[in-house]
């Protein structure tokens, strides 16, 4: 009975012992390392230029250029206009006018053709011009045209400028 029983405690010894070996022994799960240069193994790079983009790069530049061109004309021209700010897109010119103070009504319609004439002469491509003198809408036509300059695609004001233009004026042909 006494070995029946040396027996079982030395059984019971060599099972703690064997499971706190196994135990002990297996390596320890660490995180793996973080990377310290993210993605640079993922990275692929094209050595050739994308053409495409580019050309709508320049495009845009033009006619950024083109726009603030105009404008500056129409300041400069008219002389009821403090500023003026001007969008193309396509065959439409957007064209936001500050006026000076006390300008009739009837001249500031006077001035919104000659401004479309204006456009119309010194670009041949635009088919439709519209004009407001309302602040609102010129200060948006600012940010919207300053927003282009830095970059932002035009596609994303189109719905914009024309629900805006269709409210405020009238198509001017």
């Amino acid at each position: 009975m006494f070995n029946n029983k040396r027996l079982s405690i030395f059984l019971v010894f060599t099972l703690v012992v064997t499971l706190l070996l196994s135990v002990s022994c297996t390596p320890q799960k660490r995180p793996a390392p973080r990377d310290t240069n993210p993605g640079a193994g993922d990275t692929r790079i094209e050595e050739r230029t994308d053409r495409e983009r580019t050309q709508d790069i320049e495009r845009n530049n033009e006619a950024n250029r083109k726009a603030a061109r105009m404008a500056q004309t129409i300041a400069n021209e008219i002389e009821e206009v403090n500023s003026a700010t001007v969008v193309f897109a396509d065959e439409v010119a957007y064209v936001g006018i500050d006026l000076k103070a006390k300008v009739p009504d009837a001249r500031a319609e006077e001035i919104k053709k000659e401004i479309a004439g204006l456009i119309k002469r010194q670009d041949p491509d635009v088919d439709t011009v519209y004009v407001t003198e309302d602040a609102d809408t010129f200060t948006r036509l600012q940010e919207i045209a300053q927003d282009i300059e830095n970059g932002r695609p035009l596609s994303g004001f189109l719905d914009e400028l024309e629900t805006m233009f269709k409210r405020v004026t009238p198509s001017m042909d």
